[in-house]
């Protein structure tokens, strides 16, 4: 997906902003001094695909802000006009108006929207981590089921932001894998040779503390879903696995009792 231009009425200090991107280029890089808006103008963004993703055939999310946004995506380079003003959609797609219920159906949104939004922000604010709660929460609530399917996954987190603990696990999958590609790519460009050592702290969830009552041997405080074939692979490879009580602080003078696991793998 590549987006041309975006128009934004009212957006904190973005007042009738209007910009007109290089949609023929893969990079685009955004320089100008500090508060002229260059993170708001992304955060809007994020907020106008995020509510386009979350908005179903028979429910519509909007954003607080009225904006024009035109992109193309796909091989067949579709051509996407969408516009928010005064409170309604108004949808292009090849210069063919589009209903609500058409737009966003599932089989149109996999066509029509991006696949993947992945933000990162160097910066201290967790403004725009805030934006992707919505995301997070419902992935969330679908894996931990027990009959949740890995072929669900892609349906479900579109907008990813990203943190870095993540680089720890895609480290860790690349070396477990250990495609021959991949490890060249690891090896040649970011001269990373191998994994030396990697310590698992687990502490017991919250929602564990009743459910343990009723299992109390099992080993990772009753966890389902799609993370329990992970935790399995990591006791059957982890050496000496340890529980352990600790009080963390919670407050500068109150302690609360945690139960955690490690595993060094």
């Amino acid at each position: 997906m590549r987006i041309d231009r975006v128009y934004i009425e009212d957006y904190k200090n973005l007042k009738q902003f209007e910009i007109n991107l290089d949609e023929s280029e893969m990079k685009t890089v955004l320089l100008g001094q500090n508060a002229t808006g260059k993170s708001n103008f992304l955060e809007a963004l994020i907020l106008v695909f995020k509510n386009l993703d979350l908005s179903t055939e028979t429910k519509r999310y909007s954003c607080p802000f009225e904006y024009k946004l035109l992109y193309f995506i796909g091989s067949e380079n579709h051509k996407i006009e969408i516009n928010f003003l005064k409170g309604s959609y108004s949808i292009l797609v090849d210069n063919k108006k589009q209903t609500f219920k058409s737009f966003f159906s599932k089989e149109s949104k996999s066509i029509y929207q991006p696949k993947y939004v992945f933000t990162y922000y160097s910066g201290l604010s967790n403004k725009l981590k805030e934006h992707f709660w919505d995301h997070q929460n419902n992935f969330y609530n679908k894996i931990i089921n027990e009959d949740f399917k890995e072929d669900d996954l892609d349906s479900l987190r579109k907008l990813f932001y990203v943190q870095l603990v993540h680089s720890y696990f895609v480290l860790l999958a690349y070396f477990t894998h250990e495609e021959e590609e991949s490890l060249k790519f690891l090896k040649e460009v970011l001269n990373i040779q191998d994994i030396e050592s990697i310590l698992f702290v687990l502490k017991m969830p919250g929602w564990a503390k009743n459910r343990i009552k009723e299992n109390p041997d099992d080993i990772f405080w009753t966890a389902k879903g799609l993370v329990r074939p992970f935790l399995d692979k990591l006791w059957d490879l982890s050496l000496a696995p340890i529980y352990h009580n600790e009080k963390v602080r919670v407050d500068f003078d109150d302690y609360d009792p945690q139960d955690q696991l490690f595993l060094f793998l």
